[in-house]
């Protein structure tokens, strides 16, 4: 279950980040990717229980996807 959900987070990213980023712009839409790493790091680093150390690692697996595909966006978009 803790090594499924960090894929879980790589899901809601994949599907959520281009959505989100649409409307409240790329740059509050990385800022939240920071916060959500952030808050995965601590809660995955402080949690005493499964479900912390469970969710800690979804938070932790939603901006790395996002992210990812932001660049690759604009790396299309200055290539062409």
């Amino acid at each position: 279950m803790i090594g499924i959900s960090y894929m879980l987070g790589h899901l809601t990213s994949g599907l959520l980040a281009n959505p989100v980023a649409e409307i409240i712009g790329r740059r509050r839409s990385l800022a939240l990717d920071t916060m959500s790493f952030a808050a995965g790091f601590l809660l995955s680093a402080a949690g005493e229980s499964t479900a912390a150390l469970c969710a800690g690692r979804v938070l932790l697996g939603y901006p790395l996807v996002s992210t990812v595909g932001r660049i690759f966006n604009l790396f299309s978009i200055i290539v062409v």
